[in-house]
Order: C-alpha cells, then sequence, then structure tokens
C-alpha cells in the first residue's frame, strides 16, 4: 500500500514531463516532504508509533519548511508545488491528487467541531477541512476549521475560507484592494477603482504644500523683502 502511494505521488509530480520520475525521487524536495509524510503516516498506522514519526515530520519541517503532520489522511496523487510555507493539520481529511502550493495552510478554527455530511463520505466531529478528489488550492490559500471542499474544486490564491466549498467550483478572493497611494501620501481609498481619485487628490495635496512652502503667488520674495 505505501509503495502504491509513493507511486501515485512520483506520477503526479512528474505529470506532463518526460523522463521525469527520476529527477522527482532523487531531486524535488517536495515530494521527499511527501515521501517523509507517507512513511510516518504508515509507521503511525500500522504500528502505532508516535516518536519516529514526529522525527519524520520535524525533519521535513525544518529541511523542506513543510509541516504535514504524521495524523492527516491524504489519497494517492499528492502533490505539492513550490511547497515553502505549506501546513497541514493532524485531522485533515483528503481524497486523490490533491494539489497544494506554497504558503497553504489547512488547519483547525480555534477548536470547533461539526459533522459534516458529504457526496465523498461522512465525517463526525470533524475539526479540520476534508476535501474531496482532485482538489487544488493555490499560493497562500488557507482553509480553517471544519470545512467541506467538494471534488474538483479551486480555492484561489490568497483565499481565506471558513465555509464549505461546492464540487466542480472555484473560489477566489474579492478584487484587489488599494491600501497606500503610490506617491506614498498614506490616503487610502476603499478600492482599486478609487485609485485615479486618489492620486489626484495627493497631486492637488502636493501642489497645496509648496505653494504653502514658497508664500502666496502674488507675495514671494517681494513681500518677505517688504
Amino acid at each position: 500500500m505505501l509503495m502504491q502511494l509513493l507511486r501515485a505521488d512520483v506520477r503526479a509530480a512528474a505529470e506532463g514531463a518526460r523522463g521525469r520520475a527520476l529527477s522527482t525521487i532523487f531531486l524535488d524536495a517536495n515530494w521527499k516532504a511527501i515521501r517523509n509524510y507517507r512513511l510516518a503516516h504508515a509507521l503511525h498506522a500500522r504500528f502505532g508509533l508516535r516518536v519516529l514519526p514526529r522525527f519524520l515530520s520535524y525533519r521535513s519541517r525544518v529541511r523542506f519548511a513543510i509541516d504535514i503532520d504524521f495524523r492527516a489522511e491524504i489519497g494517492p496523487g499528492f502533490v505539492i508545488r513550490h511547497g515553502m510555507g505549506v501546513v497541514v493539520g493532524r485531522d485533515v481529511r483528503a481524497g486523490s491528487r490533491l494539489s497544494l502550493h506554497q504558503g497553504v495552510t489547512l488547519g483547525g478554527n480555534g477548536g470547533k467541531t461539526r459533522d459534516l455530511h458529504t457526496d465523498f463520505g461522512d465525517f463526525p466531529g470533524a475539526t479540520q477541512p476534508v476535501l474531496g478528489d482532485n482538489v487544488s488550492i493555490l499560493t497562500g490559500a488557507c482553509a480553517f476549521g471544519p470545512v467541506a471542499i467538494g471534488s474538483n474544486a479551486v480555492i484561489g490564491a490568497g483565499t481565506l475560507l471558513f465555509t464549505d466549498v461546492p464540487a466542480n467550483t472555484s473560489v477566489f478572493q474579492k478584487r484587489q484592494t488599494v491600501l497606500r497611494a503610490l506617491d506614498g501620501s498614506g490616503i487610502a481609498p476603499a478600492d482599486a477603482e478609487a485609485a485615479p481619485a486618489c492620486r489626484a487628490a495627493s497631486a492637488s495635496k502636493t501642489q497645496q504644500n509648496k505653494t504653502a512652502e514658497n508664500g502666496s503667488p502674488g507675495g514671494g520674495e517681494g513681500a518677505a523683502h517688504a
């Protein structure tokens, strides 16, 4: 079973790249973290070991900056892309062909529990996300607490997820918000559509400051010598 899972993970990592399987096994840090997780999970599930699985998880966290709890359950074809900062919690349950990108977090939400009933299984007392098959979670996205993410779902970059996602659905964050004007004026419009007005107001404010520093247009230096 372990070897079957590892072979499926290698195929998923090397998909679309002819002859890449060997380079994945020996050079791909993301796959090595998945390998450590698979081995740690097998040791815990089959023999009830805890210390060695913890060591393997710790090794992946230190060497690859990927933290996958050995008690999580993830189906075959698991792949991580550019995996720095990936975190998968102990109670996460995922189907086959899960794809995670840099900075993804799947974890709890303050100990909240919930009974989840999905088309891919029932999960009583769930505390962390459960995912169907072929789910892709893109860079920086986070799912917290007992939420169900349906099969073939795509979670867009930077999304914060606290609610269920139906199957065959894409979820993306809202449009970008401008937090600071480009010229450093500190004006914070409500959204990106306000950016032109922000720049206009900033330019007007800058001109007023220059006028105040140089004196009035009619006074100038002559007023100072009077």
